[in-house]
């Protein structure tokens, strides 16, 4: 073999760089298709919040981060993210009253039918404000489409007691779990 076989050059065959080229380019636009497609399933999918305040102690406790599901059913006892239209920020509570549960006040307490048959043999009892009882009296059921919902920390959390309904149309999600 001589110096010149090692020096040649190899050919490449014409449009090979321009198919290599045109490969990388709808590789670049499949992996960009692909990412913007995940990334608008997960924003449709979930939300990320803070948690403020001590309303929720000892579950949730403030400055942690939780995750929320828009896709998981509402069911009682799950916690939810909603926003209110008179209240700034975002809350984080438990559902106790679901849509339709029967429910009697007396005074200033409220009695929720947890059993749904309307009998009252598992029952949860709480005191509202006295502007929501008044409100409330004579109601026997939770409007469809409203939720009764309160904070773990009952002594310190701003909760249906104070504000009323939460509506499911400003209903989040349910937290999945938190860090």
């Amino acid at each position: 073999m001589t110096n010149e076989h090692y020096h040649k050059r190899q050919r490449v065959p014409k449009g090979t760089k321009r198919k290599k080229r045109r490969t990388l380019w709808v590789l670049c636009l499949v992996f960009l298709f692909v990412g913007v497609s995940v990334r608008q399933l997960l924003v449709s999918t979930y939300l990320i919040h803070p948690v403020t305040g001590s309303s929720m102690a000892p579950t949730l406790k403030e400055d942690e981060w939780v995750l929320v599901s828009k896709k998981e059913p509402l069911q009682r006892y799950a916690i939810i993210s909603f926003s209110m239209a008179e209240e700034p920020g975002q809350f984080v509570k438990r559902i106790i009253g679901l849509p339709g549960d029967a429910l009697f006040i007396t005074g200033t307490r409220m009695v929720i039918d947890l059993d749904g048959t309307g009998k009252f043999l598992n029952t949860y009892s709480v005191d509202l404000s006295v502007s929501w009882a008044n409100t409330w009296r004579g109601r026997t059921t939770i409007p469809e489409g409203c939720y009764f919902v309160l904070g773990d920390h009952l002594g310190v959390s701003k909760d249906s007691r104070a504000f009323g309904w939460v509506k499911q149309a400003t209903i989040e999600g349910t937290v999945l779990f938190k860090n």
